[in-house]
């Protein structure tokens, strides 16, 4: 389960980010997980519960945003989500994609007191 070691690099960021703005412990924490980032989003949550008892972070709440796959079609310029995994172009029918979002792991904020 590699979500484990997502959730410590995650952790280790949160804690440098309220180190550089001299904050104190952090509120929330709000990460973008893609469907093709191969993270499994209740198996993050599971790890960073686990992990953050020690850490700035150990009274916050991690945010999950699940962000679905976002292509534009390099034949018509169509722009839009892939349903049920099938990369094909919803308006013209071509397997010409870009995939424009839904492959990373985001950390989008941290809330923190100060």
């Amino acid at each position: 389960m590699h979500e484990f070691s997502v959730a410590n690099s995650l952790l280790r960021l949160i804690e440098e980010n309220v180190r550089q703005n001299h904050g104190k412990s952090v509120i929330k924490v709000v990460v973008k997980v893609g469907v093709l980032s191969g993270i499994e989003p209740h198996l993050l949550k599971v790890a960073f519960d686990h992990l953050k008892e020690r850490s700035v972070a150990d009274k916050s709440e991690l945010i999950i945003e699940v962000q679905q796959v976002l292509i534009r079609c390099r034949e018509c310029g169509y722009t839009g989500e892939v349903e049920d995994y099938q990369f094909v172009c919803k308006e013209c029918g071509s397997h010409q994609l870009d995939i424009l979002d839904g492959k990373d792991m985001v950390l989008k904020s941290i809330q923190m007191e100060a």
